[in-house]
C-alpha cells in the first residue's frame, strides 16, 4: 500500500513538473489568436496561408508561436448572448465545421502541436475556400472524415466529440471567449488576428503577421532569419 502510494506520488510529481515546464516554455511563445467563422473565406484563407507559409515553409515561426482559432458565434459577428451563442452567420453546418476544428485541437495531448491546423487546412480545401461551398447535408462531415484519415485522427473519437456534449462545450466556450474579449467580426476589417495582444484586421492581418510574430518573440534563441515564406501571407 505504501509502495503504491509512493508510486502514485512520484507520478503526480513528474506530472506537475511536466505541466510547469510546458507552462514556462509556452509563456515565452508569441500568442497568435485568430478569431473567425469556418465558412468565411477571410477566415479560411488566412488559416490555410498561415499554415502553409508560416508553419510549414516559414523560418523559425512554428517553434515560437502558440496559435489558436476561436469562433465567432451568433448571426451578426458578435457579441453573443444566452439565446444567440448556438447560431452562426453561415448556418448550422458552419457550427459543425467549427466543432471539428475545435475537437481536433482538444484531442491533442500537446496543445502546441499544430496537427490540428493541418487538419483545418485540409478541411478548408483548395485555396482555402472550398469549405465555403459546403452547405449540403453531411458535406462537412464527409470532408472531415477524409481529412481525419490524412492527418492521423481517429474518426470515431473525433466524430463523437463533434456530435456529443464535449463538442458543444468547446464551441460554447470558444464563442463566449471571442465575445468576452470584445472581438467583433464585421466588415470592413476581416480577418481578425491578435498577436501578443495587438489586433490586426483586414490587409494588415496578412501583411504584418510575419514581422509582428518575429518582433514579439523574446525567448533566448530568437531565430535570426525568422519569418514566413515571402515575409507576408500574400
Amino acid at each position: 500500500s505504501n509502495k503504491k502510494m509512493a508510486h502514485n506520488n512520484k507520478k503526480m510529481f513528474f506530472g506537475i513538473v511536466l505541466l510547469l515546464a510546458t507552462t514556462l516554455c509556452s509563456s515565452k511563445l508569441v500568442t497568435v489568436e485568430q478569431f473567425g467563422m469556418s465558412q468565411c473565406p477571410m477566415t479560411s484563407t488566412w488559416t490555410s496561408m498561415f499554415f502553409e507559409d508560416c508553419l510549414v515553409k516559414g523560418h523559425g515561426v512554428k517553434e515560437i508561436v502558440n496559435y489558436t482559432l476561436n469562433m465567432v458565434g451568433g448571426t451578426k459577428g458578435g457579441p453573443v448572448t444566452n439565446t444567440t451563442w448556438n447560431s452562426s452567420f453561415h448556418g448550422p453546418q458552419e457550427i459543425v465545421a467549427d466543432k471539428y476544428q475545435l475537437c481536433t485541437r482538444h484531442m491533442q495531448s500537446n496543445p502546441l502541436d499544430m496537427t490540428w491546423v493541418n487538419f483545418t487546412t485540409c478541411l478548408n480545401g483548395v485555396d482555402g475556400i472550398e469549405i465555403c461551398t459546403l452547405y449540403g447535408k453531411g458535406e462537412i462531415a464527409s470532408h472531415a472524415k477524409v481529412c481525419a484519415a490524412k492527418t492521423g485522427y481517429d474518426w470515431e473519437t473525433l466524430n463523437s466529440c463533434v456530435e456529443g456534449d464535449v463538442g458543444t462545450q468547446l464551441y460554447k466556450a470558444s464563442v463566449y471567449y471571442t465575445s468576452n474579449e470584445g472581438i467583433r467580426y464585421v466588415t470592413p476589417g476581416l480577418p481578425v488576428v491578435r498577436i501578443n495582444g495587438v489586433v490586426y484586421k483586414g490587409e494588415k492581418a496578412y501583411a504584418d503577421a510575419s514581422s509582428a510574430i518575429c518582433e514579439a518573440y523574446y525567448g533566448a534563441s530568437a531565430p535570426s532569419d525568422c519569418g514566413c515564406d515571402g515575409k507576408a501571407l500574400f
